[in-house]
């Protein structure tokens, strides 16, 4: 009796062994397929993703395009304009070079006519005398 006690005890032993080894398993498979779900589910939301950063680049893009049909007629009006200026201005400045350098001759002219003045004044002054 005491021999059976002991094989029964044993075999209880082996089949609580045996349910807490598939107990194991079913908990690691139960983990395994919750782990495969969520894979699943994570790449459900990277092709979502995916197909979200596509929609928001090609919205961008339209937008530069729009922006750029836009913005470059205006760039270049503005950029004409300013060429026109600059050439508006650099005739000014020639022009006002060339007044200037006529007037530095005038004035060099006059200077020298001053001069010739002067110097008749002496003349005369010595051919009739001083007053």
């Amino acid at each position: 009796n005491f021999c059976q006690d002991k094989k029964t005890k044993n075999v209880n032993r082996r089949n609580m062994e045996d349910l807490s080894v598939k107990k194991h398993i079913e908990v690691i498979e139960d983990k395994i397929q919750g782990a495969t779900r969520e894979i699943r589910e994570y790449k459900q939301m990277i092709t979502t993703l995916r197909g979200e950063v596509e929609a928001m680049e090609k919205i961008i893009e339209g937008r530069n395009m729009e922006s750029s049909k836009l913005v470059y007629p205006q760039l270049r009006a503005t950029n004409d304009e300013l060429t026109n200026i600059s050439k508006k201005q650099k005739a000014e400045n020639l022009k006002l070079q060339n007044q200037l350098t006529e007037l530095k001759r005038e004035k060099s002219q006059l200077q020298q006519h001053i001069i010739n003045c002067h110097n008749r004044l002496a003349e005369l002054e010595v051919a009739i005398g001083t007053y």
